[in-house]
């Protein structure tokens, strides 16, 4: 009356299951997508160090002209401090004599 059942036929014992294959590959990618992230993290901060260390040496010079320029101040070494900044960084172009007007000379 009953037909019997056929037995379930199960995989060998040490071949592992499915979901234990899902597992370990979330692991492996967990792992290599944390790793990735890391090298990211670690070349970005090269990168940022690298550029505080060009504003340290920039930050240097500039203390350092801006303590000459102080020194200089109100003397002739100022004035031509000051074309000589304006000639080659921005390339404004002035006389080369420069004619002075004392306040009770204009007409």
């Amino acid at each position: 009356m009953f037909a019997e059942k056929a037995p379930k036929v199960h995989a060998p014992r040490w071949i592992p299951s499915p979901m234990w294959w899902i597992f370990w590959m979330f692991i492996v990618v967990a792992v290599l997508v944390s790793g990735f992230l890391t090298l990211e993290q670690v070349r970005t901060w090269h990168v940022k160090y690298n550029q505080v260390l060009e504003l340290r040496a920039q930050q240097e010079e500039l203390l350092s002209e801006h303590t000459r320029l102080q020194i200089e101040r109100g003397s002739e070494n100022s004035f031509d401090r000051v074309v000589q900044v304006a000639r080659e960084d921005m390339g404004m172009k002035f006389p080369n004599n420069v004619v002075t007007v004392e306040a009770g000379d204009a007409e």
